[in-house]
């Protein structure tokens, strides 16, 4: 009876192992790292796109936002990324880490081009889910009205495309392959994750930014334009690189923190819930969380 009983909990213990810890590490590592990155970055964000939004410089941006609404203006409209944010970094995060699990699984793409792959997809996801959170944040630091038409909310699209796509490929790929050519000692360790985060980030950064200037050019602008009308206004303002000291300020800390805290937590979950050989796992167990009765 208690060798049933024994065999009973490590089948029990192989299972939950099977199933919750991907979901743990789907689900809980990126809301931890992106509530986190938030609460601390914001502020930040939102100086970035005033400055974006006026083509003002950075000082005046910070004087003028903190005489008219205090210290707490430069956490306006975090609600919506707090609240919709999450669940897209979810989905974003998870989708491309188990993308990247299959692929692997296939072993029939080199790192590069399994890297590529997964980025591209989560820049896409990204920017589908993204649009209408940075529509709202936007417009409701710039004080302007928001409309909850799906043709407004998902203003500026093609340019989140461009950056979600950037993004996913340059920061997420791009850190996983700067990681892998580093020393082995210093892969290992934590802040292998934070070096590689954060020069990928400065790259996708500098690219970025114009598109990003485009992007709130687009959304704070209630005239129907075409894009090329926004890029030729833009250009003669000369803004294309308008706030990107302080988005290489945030962007670099970010991105090494999101996804120092991500390798962090998983490797907490791994070391909650070690790993137990699936060979072990009962074969035609119809009713797994039960204990076996004796006959």
């Amino acid at each position: 009876m208690k060798n049933l009983i024994q065999a009973d909990l490590e089948n029990l213990n192989q299972k939950t192992n099977h199933w919750i810890k991907p979901t743990l590490k789907m689900v809980f590592s990126p809301i931890f790292a992106s509530f986190f990155n938030r609460l601390l970055l914001y502020p930040i964000e939102t100086v970035i796109t005033l400055q974006q939004k006026d083509n003002v410089p950075a000082k005046i941006t910070i004087q003028n936002l903190y005489k008219s609404l205090g210290f707490f203006g430069f956490y306006k409209g975090i609600t919506y990324p707090l609240i919709m944010g999450i669940p897209s970094k979810i989905a974003t995060y998870g989708v491309y880490y188990a993308f990247q699990d299959k692929l692997l699984q296939q072993n029939r793409f080199s790192i590069v081009t399994m890297n590529l792959i997964s980025g591209t997809v989560l820049g896409c996801i990204d920017a589908i889910l993204i649009c209408p959170v940075e529509y709202l944040r936007i417009r409701t630091i710039a004080g302007l009205q928001t409309q909850y038409k799906l043709a407004n909310l998902y203003r500026g699209f093609i340019p989140g495309l461009i950056n979600g796509i950037l993004g996913g490929t340059i920061i997420l790929a791009g850190s996983d392959y700067i990681k892998s050519n580093l020393p082995k000692k210093m892969q290992d360790h934590h802040f292998s994750s934070f070096i590689a985060g954060s020069f990928s980030g400065a790259t996708y950064l500098f690219l970025s930014t114009p598109i990003e200037v485009l992007k709130t050019k687009i959304i704070t602008s209630d005239l129907k334009r075409s894009l090329w009308f926004y890029i030729n206004s833009t250009v003669n303002e000369k803004a294309l690189f308008s706030g990107l000291l302080l988005r290489y300020l945030r962007g670099g800390l970010s991105v090494g923190l999101t996804i120092s805290l991500i390798k962090i937590t998983n490797q907490a979950i791994d070391n909650v819930i070690p790993n137990i050989p699936e060979k072990n796992i009962t074969e035609n167990s119809s009713e797994p969380f039960v204990f076996s009765r004796k006959k």
